[in-house]
């Protein structure tokens, strides 16, 4: 017997939450996000702080700038990276909406 499952807007949720929460599985990228809580920074800042090479910084940030949780502009040859606080809060907010209001799934 197929059984069909049909997408409902809570596999939709728990689809996004886990896609966001791929992004802080890696350690580099929540150093890369300490280093811009409080600062704007160039890709060679960043990645004197969380010691590892400007490749490395700069293939994470790319994979952050994906889910929007970075924004960059560039000055001349330099491009610097600040942290999109609006999705980010947008985003944890998932959690604690969730959490709040959680819906019964009956399992």
């Amino acid at each position: 017997m197929d059984l069909i499952h049909t997408i409902t807007p809570v596999d939709l949720r728990a689809k996004e939450q886990a896609e966001f929460c791929r992004i802080f599985s890696n350690p580099t990228r929540i150093l890369i996000l300490w280093s811009l809580s409080n600062n704007e920074l160039s890709v060679g800042a960043i990645a004197d702080q969380v010691n590892s090479s400007i490749q490395n910084v700069s293939q994470h940030l790319s994979r952050m700038r994906q889910h929007n949780l970075v924004r960059s502009r560039r000055d001349g040859q330099t491009v610097y990276y600040r942290l999109n606080l609006e999705v980010l809060q947008d985003k944890c907010g998932i959690f604690r909406n969730h959490w709040e209001g959680a819906p019964n799934l009956d399992l």
